[in-house]
C-alpha cells in the first residue's frame, strides 16, 4: 500500500502546481462569465417585453420608438418611471414586469446591450455632497 503522507510531501511542488494550473483552467471561463449570466437574462427579458418597439439589441427600427442608446446612463430613476408607468406612446408595464426584471433591463440599457461596462453608481452621500456643491455659490 502506498503512504501518501510519505509521497506527497516531496512531490507536492512537482505535482501540486499542475494540478492547481488544471484546475484554474478549467474554473476560469465559468468565473469570467459569471457577469455573463446577468446579460443572458437581461437580454431575455428585453427580447420579451421590448425588442419588438425598440429593435433588436436596441438597434431602433426606425419605427418612432425612443433609441434607447442614447438613454441617459445616468438616470435610472427617469427610466424606471418611463417602463413602470408609460410614456408616450409607450406602455406602462408596471403591473407587468417584476422589479427583478425592471433592474435587468436597466441593466441592458444601461450597458448599450452589454457593449460597454455597466456604469459606476455614485454613492448616495457623494450624489447629494455634487448637488450641494454645485448649488452653492
Amino acid at each position: 500500500m502506498v503512504q501518501w503522507k510519505s509521497f506527497l510531501k516531496p512531490n507536492l511542488a512537482r505535482f501540486g502546481a499542475p494540478i492547481f494550473a488544471c484546475t484554474l483552467a478549467i474554473l476560469a471561463p465559468s468565473l469570467a462569465h459569471a457577469g455573463d449570466d446577468k446579460l443572458t437574462s437581461a437580454t431575455g427579458v428585453y427580447n420579451q417585453f421590448c425588442q419588438h418597439c425598440h429593435g433588436p439589441a436596441m438597434v431602433n427600427p426606425g419605427t418612432g420608438s425612443y433609441d434607447l442608446r442614447k438613454f441617459p446612463v445616468d438616470d435610472k430613476a427617469r427610466f424606471f418611471n418611463s417602463v413602470q408607468h408609460g410614456k408616450g406612446d409607450m406602455p406602462a408595464w408596471g403591473d407587468i414586469l417584476t422589479p427583478d426584471e425592471l433592474d435587468l433591463l436597466w441593466y441592458y440599457t444601461a450597458t448599450r446591450a452589454g457593449k460597454q461596462p455597466f456604469p459606476e453608481e455614485p454613492a448616495s452621500g457623494d450624489a447629494d455632497t455634487a448637488d450641494t456643491e454645485k448649488k452653492s455659490p
